[in-house]
């Protein structure tokens, strides 16, 4: 399990390399001892959101991969509703006890951090409630970044795959097949990813230029049901990993949490019903 030496010696690699994609991430979890030789094929994704959930890198996808940049030049201090700071260097070590902040499925911890005393003035905060209401609403960012466009023909020819959000994943679609009223990823051999929604004229589509907005703006052409990503179990937030969510979001639900563990779904621990309204109010394009 990696303990806090790990952290900082991650947090040391990636100061070094400050971009890449993510082979040379999970070549610095390598290096940094997060990853063993023995580790499932899920340890080094899980490290990585992990990772873009509590600030050490920032992460975007740019022709059908995805890359990453670091400065970790302080302490991340993550001021909220539930303050924590993430010790990034040897120096920063502290007699107060560290705990897990984020865990893989298992029980691994992933990120450690220091609980701070709980900030009383909403301005104090740089994601406390109110954070989602800066942000565009998603009418807005469709209007950015979405177009129509006429599938070609051809358009099959290569890796097809839809988004089943019964399912929670990508499904692949055959050749022979042009489903409507999906979202489709689509590329080419060697090419980058194409997302698209599909209408039910022939080849009729709204193009998704900005990848990490396709899920949320899909779920608001499709009206896919809410339940399908986002419940609530007890004093636990449940959200599908499968439905991306922009490291914006990410990074304000960890913010606001006691705790994160990864997997399939991810389980937020300890949201508060206030925070959680305004996730789901801002998913459901509420004002």
């Amino acid at each position: 399990m990696p303990e806090l030496d790990s952290q900082l010696r991650l947090a040391s690699v990636l100061r070094y390399l400050r971009r890449g994609d993510f082979g040379s991430f999970k070549r610095a979890a390598e290096l940094s001892g997060y990853l063993q030789s023995g580790d499932g094929r899920f340890a080094a994704p899980d490290i990585f959101l992990a990772c873009q959930m509590a600030g050490f890198i920032e992460v975007e996808s740019s022709d059908g991969e995805r890359l990453w940049w670091a400065t970790l030049d302080r302490t991340i201090d993550i001021r909220s509703t539930r303050p924590k700071v993430i010790l990034t260097r040897e120096a920063q070590k502290t007699d107060r006890q560290p705990r897990s902040l984020i865990s893989d499925k298992d029980g691994n911890a992933l990120i450690w951090g220091l609980e701070e005393s709980a900030y009383t003035s909403t301005e104090a905060c740089d994601f406390g409630p109110g954070f989602l209401g800066r942000l565009p609403r998603l009418t807005a960012i469709e209007k950015q970044t979405t177009r129509y466009e006429q599938l070609s023909e051809g358009f099959a020819v290569g890796h097809v795959e839809r988004f089943s959000p019964e399912e929670g994943g990508w499904r692949p679609v055959p050749p022979t097949e042009t489903p409507i009223h999906t979202l489709l990823r689509m590329r080419r051999e060697y090419g980058p990813w194409m997302y698209a929604v599909t209408l039910a004229a022939p080849h009729q589509s709204i193009l998704l230029s900005d990848q990490e907005w396709a899920l949320p703006l899909a779920r608001n052409i499709l009206g896919w049901s809410r339940s399908n990503f986002l419940r609530v179990d007890d004093r636990v937030t449940l959200v599908a990993r499968a439905f991306r969510l922009p490291s914006l979001m990410l990074r304000f639900i960890f913010a606001n949490a006691v705790s994160v563990t990864l997997g399939p779904w991810l389980r937020v621990h300890g949201l508060e019903s206030q925070v959680r309204d305004e996730l789901t109010n801002y998913l459901d394009g509420a004002g």
